[in-house]
């Protein structure tokens, strides 16, 4: 956005960007006055002080575009908690509370007979193999 002596930036449309060069994290434009939510910016603050922070930090913000605003600032919320602030933990996190659809069922290829019985798992078999007895 552009008015009369003043430029104005939106951070969001230069995610992509940062993914290629994540150094302009620190210095570029639309970078230095960003307003995040606070744990975001505490994550970004934490991972700025080691090395490759600035590329950790703009793989949690890639993880905004999936899984939206507010979740990722509450796992980077925990990780920080935890004291455990990295990429790989706040995606770790949002893994885990996120739910994955049940797959379909696959259907049987044509020409194969309905099972009579399902399959039944025997787990006693496998143990018999741990416990050193012989095998068929």
């Amino acid at each position: 956005m552009f008015g009369r002596d003043k430029v104005s930036y939106n951070p969001w449309h230069y995610l992509s960007a940062l993914e290629r060069k994540p150094g302009a994290l620190r210095n570029g434009a639309p970078f230095l006055d960003w307003k995040l939510p606070e744990p975001l910016e505490n994550m970004r603050q934490y991972l700025a002080a080691r090395p490759g922070g600035d590329r950790e930090f703009v793989g949690i913000l890639g993880a905004i575009t999936v899984h939206g605003l507010e979740p990722v600032s509450a796992a980077c919320s925990v990780a920080l908690a935890q004291n455990t602030a990295s990429r790989d933990i706040v995606l770790s996190i949002l893994s885990r509370t996120r739910d994955e659809p049940r797959p379909e069922d696959c259907p049987s290829p044509p020409g194969l007979p309905p099972l009579k019985t399902p399959p039944a798992a025997d787990c006693k078999r496998y143990d018999s193999l741990l416990s050193g007895a012989a095998h068929a």
